[in-house]
């Protein structure tokens, strides 16, 4: 989801100036040196139970990503909420482009396109820390349909209840499953469910409402139709996408679809909403689409993960699993 809003000119010159102090030094017009990364204790609740769904829920985020664009009426401000996987203990987050590449459209149907200047994170609500911290990009690739981020902040949590073992990382992230996907199989989409409904939702304070939400539903279609759903790329590869039955809203897109073993299956990638029921051959069948979501599938998103680790010379591990055994797996 994103708003956009429409400033008056003489505001963006006050921001600018706002924005001037905050980040240049006042003596000389030097830039301040820029905060240290914290270190951060991820502390479960109490009441939460270990289980492959649970796991699951704690291992995606929601993400709030904010852009400005100028316009004939002045300065306007892009603020999207979507969803995103952590992939690592290391804090490597995995999202859909859409989540740096932002676009939106004004009162009159212009439409705006814009690159994201803050990205921030709000971790599960299985957490005690209910705040945002910030991401900083790794990769964007619109062919690809992905982008990478890294929590700028580092994390630890306690390896035992009385609090004696620290352990540096994040404990839960996704693990990709390596079997095919069937239409038919039950599947589980996890992501963002409260951006939409909050009136103020890009508000730092209000970020701490942000919940990840559940829902199930089965594999509709295991090869979406590349005439409506077009094929992704990696470098050269090719690949396609799948259809869910999962209720989802918009901002679960870069959410995670999981199998019933807790194993990540695919990314949410768009929701087909529409009451068109054209039977036109030469346009899509919104009768049989209608409502439907449509999934990047897992090993669409080990090969980028690949290809971002090749591109940037940097070992950005993931885990493969499968009911017998787990395996970590790093690009070397």
């Amino acid at each position: 989801m994103f708003v956009f809003r429409k400033k008056r000119n003489f505001l963006a010159i006050i921001l600018a100036i706002c924005f001037l102090f905050l980040f240049v030094g006042c003596s000389g017009f030097v830039f301040d040196r820029a905060p240290e990364p914290t270190m951060v204790c991820l502390e479960k609740n109490a009441d939460v139970i270990d289980s492959p769904m649970q796991r699951a829920n704690a291992s995606v985020v929601s993400i709030v990503s904010i852009g400005y664009v100028r316009s004939m009426a002045g300065f306007g401000t892009i603020v999207q909420v979507s969803s995103g996987l952590l992939i690592n203990s290391e804090g490597y987050v995995l999202s859909l482009s859409d989540a740096y590449s932002l676009s939106a459209m004004d009162e009159s149907g212009k439409t705006y396109q814009t690159n994201a200047t803050t990205v921030f994170a709000v971790f599960s609500q299985q957490f005690q820390t209910r705040q945002h911290f910030r991401l900083d990009l790794v990769d964007c690739d619109q062919s690809a349909g992905l982008a990478l981020f890294h929590f700028y902040d580092r994390f630890y949590y306690y390896e035992d209840s009385a609090k004696t073992e620290q352990v540096h990382g994040i404990e839960d992230y996704v693990i990709f499953s390596t079997k095919s996907v069937q239409t038919g199989n039950d599947c589980f989409a996890f992501g963002n469910s409260l951006g939409n409904i909050l009136n103020d939702f890009y508000v730092p304070s209000q970020m701490q409402y942000f919940d990840i939400t559940a829902s199930k539903g089965v594999i509709a279609n295991d090869r979406a139709d590349p005439k409506y759903f077009p094929e992704k790329f990696v470098e050269e590869q090719s690949f396609s996408s799948f259809l869910v039955t999962s209720s989802v809203n918009y901002d679960m897109n870069g959410g995670g679809l999981f199998d019933e073993n807790g194993y990540l299956i695919g990314l949410l990638a768009s929701k087909l909403v529409s009451d068109n029921a054209s039977g036109d051959q030469n346009s899509m069948n919104y009768t049989y689409y209608n409502r439907l979501a449509q999934v990047y599938r897992g090993s669409h998103a080990m090969a980028y993960i690949d290809f971002v680790s090749k591109k940037m010379q940097i070992t950005i591990p993931y885990t493969i699993g499968n009911l017998s055994t787990e395996a970590e797996f790093a690009d070397e």
